[in-house]
């Protein structure tokens, strides 16, 4: 089997998109301030390395093939990640030298969050273009942090009202439970509302009596598990106890990488006819909306990619 080496450079990407999105080569030779003559040649050495046409010529005209309609959704992709690129190291000094973005993650502690927080960031300041710095906070730390400008936005799971806080939706997780290894609903690939009645909803009241929780999504749904409250939420030792001691479960969002790796404990999700979602939302300060408006729409337009990195 012979294996053909395809050479192309930024430049035929560019004259191709061009010339897609004008409808000619001659339009896309104005549009890019080239002759003609060298947008069709960028084109012609193109479809050669791949091997395949990417229009159809006319006189005045040049109509995408399906290979060509197909190959320019992937290239206007790999212009704008160049285009990233080159901007890159303007874009890194202003980054360095501008203030860094003060976040946190209103989270109780999971497995592998050191990861998440180091993951968020990342990708954060990339959307941004500014440097974010992030740590874990329960959700009062969080709102007290926003309110006196030490924080400058907030990830919350759930929804939060707060005189003063703006929560503003920018998608949705799964949840499930979680349980210890010797819980009967740990060889469960899912759990329904009727089986979790059954056992102890284990919750910090930090978390759950503060914002929007999953337990409340479905106490709405009919679940009336008992409760066991543990009250003070860095009392890690109290809540291990209970969780292994007990036929207890606590519920999460089930991201299943956040549990992977994890020999303490099982992540199962509820079960789809009875699974209700949870938000995930950004909290800022009311006086500020405006003044971090741009970030908060590049963030809902990130949302995806924010979910996946919740999990990392």
């Amino acid at each position: 089997m012979v294996v053909l080496e395809v050479v192309m450079n930024i430049g035929q990407i560019r004259y191709f998109v061009a010339a897609f999105e004008e409808g000619s080569f001659s339009a896309a030779a104005r549009k890019q301030f080239v002759t003609v003559q060298a947008v069709s040649k960028a084109v012609s050495d193109l479809e050669g390395e791949l091997g395949k046409s990417l229009f159809i010529r006319g006189n005045r005209s040049a109509r995408p093939t399906e290979f060509g309609t197909a190959f320019y959704d992937r290239a206007v992709v790999a212009l704008e990640k160049f285009a990233a690129l080159e901007s890159f190291p303007g874009d890194y000094e202003r980054m360095r030298s501008a203030r860094p973005l003060k976040m946190v993650l209103c989270s109780p502690v999971f497995p592998h969050i050191d990861r998440a927080l180091q993951a968020f960031p990342l990708m954060l300041s990339r959307i941004f273009g500014v440097r974010v710095e992030m740590e874990r906070a329960d959700v009062r730390e969080g709102v007290e942090g926003i309110l006196d400008g030490s924080v400058d936005l907030a990830v919350s799971i759930g929804v939060l009202e707060h005189a003063g806080i703006d929560c503003t939706p920018i998608g949705m997780l799964p949840t499930g439970v979680v349980v210890a290894p010797c819980h009967p609903l740990a060889e469960r690939s899912c759990a329904t509302i009727a089986e979790l009645n059954d056992y102890t909803v284990l919750v910090s009241k930090e978390y759950d009596d503060f914002n929007e929780s999953v337990l409340s999504l479905y106490r709405k749904e009919g679940l009336v598990s008992p409760v066991l409250r543990v009250e003070h939420p860095e009392d890690r030792d109290a809540f291990k106890r209970a969780f292994f001691d007990g036929e207890v479960y606590v519920f999460s969002a089930a991201v299943s990488s956040m549990y992977k790796d994890v020999g303490g404990a099982c992540m199962v999700p509820v079960c789809s006819a009875d699974m209700r979602p949870i938000s995930i939302c950004i909290l800022s300060r009311v006086d500020r909306h405006e003044e971090l408006h741009d970030i908060l729409e590049k963030l809902q337009g990130s949302t995806a990619d924010l979910i996946r990195s919740f999990g990392a």
